[in-house]
């Protein structure tokens, strides 16, 4: 797909698939690191059968959405507040809790929550 001059920019982007070497610096490596880690979300939306609603059609904890931050977080350098937000996953104090808990406690589901605060009542 032919870019746009006015679209040079994000093009120019988009095409960046290499790591950034010792004269890359700053801004245009961050917005090419935006760029690389939006294409892996893509992709795992995909991977999912996921669209974008169900980002937000899904709760923030769930463990689908934990595993894709987990794996965002330790193939890029996209702070937590980034992959919060852009995941819909509440607070990046709320994602940081959730990758910190996915192997000790996974999270119930709704139902199995329901359950267990009946048994308790």
């Amino acid at each position: 797909m032919p870019c746009s001059a006015t679209l040079s920019e994000a093009c120019r982007l988009e095409r960046v698939d290499t790591p950034p070497g010792p004269s890359h610096f700053g801004r245009a490596v961050q917005e090419a690191e935006a760029v690389q880690t939006g294409r892996r979300v893509m992709a795992a939306l995909q991977r999912l059968g996921w669209i974008e609603a169900d980002l937000k059609a899904q709760r923030k904890g769930e463990p689908r959405k934990v595993e894709l931050a987990w794996e965002l977080r330790s193939t890029s350098t996209m702070p937590l507040a980034w992959i919060a937000e852009r995941l819909i996953m509440g607070t990046r104090g709320h994602l940081a809790w959730l990758l910190q808990h996915r192997d000790r406690d996974p999270l119930p589901a709704p139902a199995q929550h329901e359950k267990r605060f009946e048994a308790q009542s």
